[in-house]
């Protein structure tokens, strides 16, 4: 099954501790997960005496034993996934956050005021909404800033487009860089030094190669390990 999810990911997928967007649009992992659900519930039976007992000796045995391997595999993988720490995404994934803009007519002086407005947070439903397009079922308070793309006072729009699970304090390119990575670009468009879209676009394509270009590093500037800007979700 290369290329497809493995049988202890399609049960983890089923109960929903997990969720794949690529069981929804691959038939062969439907198929196969259907096959996992029907032993586990036959498994089920099979304990409390309720496989029917017309059926063939060799039937029953053979969906007993399906129906065992498929429970032993959802066992196993529900230990694996809870002492896993969720996948960090220092980058978010381009298919499920390719960036958007406002649709509202932006210009410099909307733009380089916003920074002074009061951002109305993201409500709850958002921000669960965002976790569950990233697959990550059990998001730790603390560990994640439900992160803009482009930035509100860059024009960003609130938008799932627009929004990802960034880490907060985790691995070298976090929350803390990026939003240093903000207000530089902020400062260098309201000061006319920087084209609004290209800021806008610079940051759609890669914030890390923005952030390179920018502060003309490869690695984050040792300041910018604790710049604080924005706040964590809690």
């Amino acid at each position: 099954m290369t290329g497809h999810l493995s049988d202890a990911a399609l049960l983890l997928d089923a109960t929903g501790e997990q969720p794949s967007n690529h069981v929804r649009h691959c038939e062969l992992c439907q198929q196969r997960q259907a096959q996992l659900t029907d032993g586990v519930r036959a498994a089920e039976q099979a304990w409390r005496g309720e496989i029917v007992k017309q059926r063939p000796l060799g039937r029953r045995i053979s969906i007993f034993v399906a129906g065992l391997t498929a429970t032993v595999a959802l066992f196993v993988a529900a230990i694996f996934w809870q002492a896993r720490p969720p996948k960090l995404f220092d980058q978010p994934d381009p298919r499920l956050t390719p960036g958007r803009i406002q649709t509202q007519q932006l210009n410099l002086t909307r733009v380089c005021l916003a920074s002074e407005e009061q951002h109305v947070p993201l409500s709850d439903a958002r921000a669960m909404e965002v976790f569950r397009r990233y697959a990550i079922a059990k998001p730790k308070p603390g560990q994640f800033e439900i992160d803009y793309l482009i930035p509100p006072d860059l024009g960003g729009s609130p938008h799932p487009d627009n929004l990802w699970p960034q880490p907060y304090h985790a691995g070298v390119w976090n929350s803390h860089v990026k939003d240093a990575l903000e207000d530089h670009l902020h400062n260098l468009v309201c000061s006319g030094q920087l084209d609004l879209a290209t800021a806008q676009q610079d940051l759609k394509t890669g914030w890390i190669t923005a952030y390179q270009k920018y502060f003309r590093t490869q690695d984050p500037l040792q300041e910018h390990a604790m710049f604080l800007k924005d706040r964590p979700w809690e």
